[in-house]
């Protein structure tokens, strides 16, 4: 009778892809790896862990991530922009397993790490996340993203940089197009008439607005915290 584990790795590891990437990605992926040892080998190769999906997990608590080999953690370390986006968020909350899961990362209890995974720098996670974070996840991620900048800039310096006026420009301008978008979403649920068309143009453009503030803060972020 022919069993699943018949089949080459090539194809295990289309499959694998494949459930990786599905809405529930990282659920079904963490439950089929801890199946056996030839699944967790194969869900953790980097082409697998770069797809995950993470849409479905909640991130009112991140204790159940506490550990070094935790699938958001290695997904993170190859690039999967949406484990980045998580870690991020749970540094600039001061998660303390985080914070001394990354300072001590070059020690030697992490040799258990699959080949292949690389290092993790809080530079350039919270670097994603100004990036790639919804504009409402800066809004409300504002003030620890402004206390993480000073804990490590010092506040001389994000100010002579000019990093300090880019981020409350940013977050500013963030805070206005929110209460702009909402207040067209009113309008047209007490209205009887379709929206108009310049309406529409108007939220384009404020969007486009939004990045060139948040290209800024980029701008100047990477210069003084010398991203490549």
């Amino acid at each position: 009778m022919a069993h699943i584990f018949d089949l080459p790795d090539e194809i295990l590891s289309t499959v694998m892809i494949l459930l990786a990437m599905s809405c529930t990605g990282a659920v079904d992926l963490a439950r089929l790896s801890a199946t056996c040892k030839r699944f967790l080998n194969l869900a953790t190769q980097p082409l697998v862990l770069e797809v995950v999906n993470f849409d479905e997990v909640p991130v009112c608590s991140y204790e159940r991530h506490h550990h070094i080999n935790d699938l958001l953690c290695l997904c993170a370390r190859v690039g999967n922009r949406d484990a980045e986006l998580m870690l991020a968020k749970a540094l600039l909350n001061i998660d303390f397993f985080f914070w001394d899961m990354i300072m001590e990362q070059g020690r030697p209890h992490l040799v258990e790490n699959p080949s292949g995974i690389g290092l993790l720098c809080h530079v350039r996670l919270v670097r994603t996340f100004i990036d790639f974070a919804s504009d409402n996840h800066i809004v409300c991620m504002r003030m620890p993203l402004f206390r993480y900048i000073i804990s490590f800039l010092g506040y001389k310096q994000m100010c002579t940089s000019g990093l300090l006026l880019a981020l409350r420009n940013m977050v500013n301008y963030l805070r206005f197009e929110q209460a702009e978008l909402l207040l067209y979403a009113q309008e047209d649920v007490g209205n009887d008439m379709p929206s108009n068309e310049p309406d529409n143009e108007m939220v384009q453009l404020a969007l486009e607005l939004g990045d060139v503030y948040r290209d800024r803060v980029l701008e100047i972020y990477d210069e003084v915290f010398h991203v490549c």
